[in-house]
């Protein structure tokens, strides 16, 4: 038995994983805090709601709206069916997709770094990935997409770094997969699936059979989804939400001012053909040029909208990683006197330089700023407070968002009074009282201003809410404020029977 264990730990140090362990570990240790964070975040809120309307039956596009893929929504809706509601067990799904990213870095890192760098890139990952500054733990597309996309990156980067060619059509396909996988949770993917093609493209070591391959098994398992939606709800329906609904979403962030914008595309295309070009010019050399490649295409993917989200960077953080981490000269290196190789590495940094100024305004979240954003200090500070018993789990939670309290003095009271599973509308940004008090869903989507985009800011909101008449119209004093159109329907025909906070509870008179 000893020496069975003794090979086995043989086995266990020779694969490299025991160098993983103190990665995992804090990962791990930095997560435990999301297991307990409060239902607070607005964009969890409306994939959790939508996600529940197509449990009950309804058709996604059609009968209840969404701009993401619907593997975004079944993945949503599988947490919902194991976990119901609760945040922890929603963040579970989180932790379980940023550990298979985890480990995608870690199967590429030791396989193309030293181990030294191997191991400080991998924990460098891992706190990226174990902290909220990019929003990792929340049940997000770009928190899921991280997993299929780094271990697609993995596979390319690994099989096209061995001494030996990859041989046979699976190991493409297997990537074409991962890749569309990563699609299938949000449209942004297509940038790392693009950079993955490229690379097959110039790489010496693909072959066409392994570019039909990828391409093939990425149509395929696209198609997958793709036709069954369109076939359900429309091409029209589905032509907008995963496309013409983001294309508006990324022009209205776009610099007023026509010098400012015609600056911001000039930049990124000349990010994109410098890494190209850096690309061509090192196809033969060692592959932190390919990782390079995907870095700035997943960086000018989450720059290009210009909205101020952390999380938009999340997909950038392993090939940034690994790009960082594989072109930091050892002590004593030279580049080689040539001038092709001088070329592409000038490129690349060029390129890096340009798609890292492109994503800055994402930002991050939890670090100290000028406004009045809650920082990592009071997210952990506060949890290690919780933990020492010396402030209440609640108060901590409270402090996450303006909502969170309100929504659950107002989910108790429904429920207490037999409110619950009744025709409902949140006016609200906020959607989780949907979720929270179990009320009946009657908008196109969950999140009150996508309702404006959907169907007109000129009053067809409050007319679609008059003509449903829901029992209960939950408002919020932000998004009253924001969206008063609702006033004169809830004068004429609601009676407010219960405030907490922000929050203010209509219902139908005579109902």
């Amino acid at each position: 038995m000893r020496s069975r264990l003794e090979a086995s730990l043989g086995r266990f140090r020779a694969t490299g994983a025991a160098k993983f362990i103190p990665a995992l570990l804090i990962y791990t240790f930095l997560r435990l805090p999301g297991f307990f964070e409060p239902h607070w975040y607005t964009d969890e809120a409306g994939y959790a709601t939508a996600a529940r309307e197509m449990l009950r039956g309804k058709v996604l596009y059609l009968d209840i709206w969404n701009n993401k893929p619907p593997l975004q929504l079944w993945t949503v809706a599988a947490g919902l069916r194991v976990f119901g509601s609760s945040e922890g067990g929603l963040h579970v799904i989180t932790y379980l997709a940023g550990l298979i990213a985890l480990s995608g870095m870690a199967y590429a890192a030791f396989s193309l770094l030293s181990v030294r760098r191997a191991v400080v890139a991998v924990l460098a990952v891992a706190v990226v990935l174990g902290t909220p500054v990019l929003d990792a733990e929340l049940l997000i597309p770009e928190s899921l997409l991280i997993a299929p996309a780094t271990w697609a990156g993995a596979l390319l980067l690994v099989g096209l770094g061995r001494p030996s060619k990859p041989t046979g059509w699976r190991w493409a396909a297997s990537i074409g997969v991962l890749a569309a996988l990563a699609v299938a949770y949000q449209q942004t993917a297509m940038a790392d699936a693009a950079a993955f093609f490229v690379i097959l493209l110039i790489h010496p070591r693909a072959s066409a059979a392994h570019r039909f391959a990828y391409a093939a098994a990425f149509a395929a398992t696209t198609a997958a989804w793709l036709v069954p939606s369109v076939m359900l709800a429309g091409p029209s329906r589905v032509l907008y939400a995963l496309g013409g609904f983001y294309v508006q979403y990324t022009a209205s962030r776009l610099p007023s001012d026509r010098l400012a914008a015609m600056a911001l595309t000039a930049s990124m295309l000349l990010g994109a053909l410098l890494a190209f070009i850096s690309a061509v010019a090192l196809r033969g050399r060692p592959l932190p040029w390919a990782a390079g490649l995907w870095s700035v295409a997943a960086l000018l993917a989450a720059g290009a909208p210009q909205h101020s989200y952390a999380h938009l960077l999340l997909p950038a953080i392993v090939p940034t990683t690994l790009a960082v981490a594989g072109w930091i000269p050892a002590r004593g290196y030279r580049l080689p006197a040539v001038t092709r190789v001088r070329l592409g590495v000038a490129a690349i940094a060029a390129a890096g330089l340009i798609s890292v100024g492109v994503a800055q305004g994402t930002g991050l979240d939890w670090v100290p700023s000028t406004s009045s954003q809650p920082t990592l200090v009071g997210y952990y500070g506060g949890f290690a407070a919780v933990a020492a018993q010396s402030r209440s789990l609640d108060d901590w939670r409270d402090s996450f968002d303006i909502h969170v309290a309100p929504d659950a003095q107002v989910a108790t009271w429904l429920g207490a009074n037999g409110l619950s599973q009744t025709r409902a509308v949140v006016w609200s940004s906020d959607a989780w009282l949907y979720l929270l008090a179990d009320l009946d869903e009657l908008m196109p989507t969950p999140p009150i201003y996508n309702n404006f985009v959907l169907l007109g800011s000129n009053g067809q909101v409050s007319a679609y809410v008059a003509s449903q008449r829901p029992k209960i119209i939950v408002t919020d004093d932000l998004d009253l404020d924001s969206f008063p159109e609702i006033e004169p329907l809830l004068v004429s025909d609601y009676t407010n029977i219960f405030n907490a906070g922000v929050d203010h509870v209509w219902v139908l008179k005579g109902g």
